[in-house]
């Protein structure tokens, strides 16, 4: 098997069904979004924005998101150090969407 092919269009199904279920998520808690994000670049209203700082209010859910995702993804989350690893992973990713939410 020399393709990649395979690998990537399951990297991309897990990516969709994701972005499906984030989208559902946002839908419940702010309808208007989308044409929020295409108006101002921002997910969220100023006023709501402000609700979620500073952003050390995150830092305590970050574990519990990480091993959610990993729940979904129905990889193993029996030992922290699987969480560890990705979340070092995921910390400029995360920061960038938590600031441009």
């Amino acid at each position: 098997m020399n393709s990649t092919a395979p690998v990537r269009d399951l990297i991309d199904d897990l990516t969709s069904q994701w972005r499906t279920a984030v989208e559902r998520i946002a839908d419940q808690n702010y309808a208007g979004w989308r044409e929020l994000v295409q108006a101002t670049g921002y997910r969220l209203p100023e006023e709501m924005r402000r609700e979620l700082q500073p952003m050390s209010v995150w830092d305590a859910q970050r574990p519990a998101f990480v091993k959610s995702l990993l729940e979904w993804a129905h990889a193993p989350t029996g030992s922290m150090q699987m969480v560890d690893e990705l979340l070092r992973g995921l910390d400029g990713t995360g920061v960038y969407n938590l600031y441009k939410s």
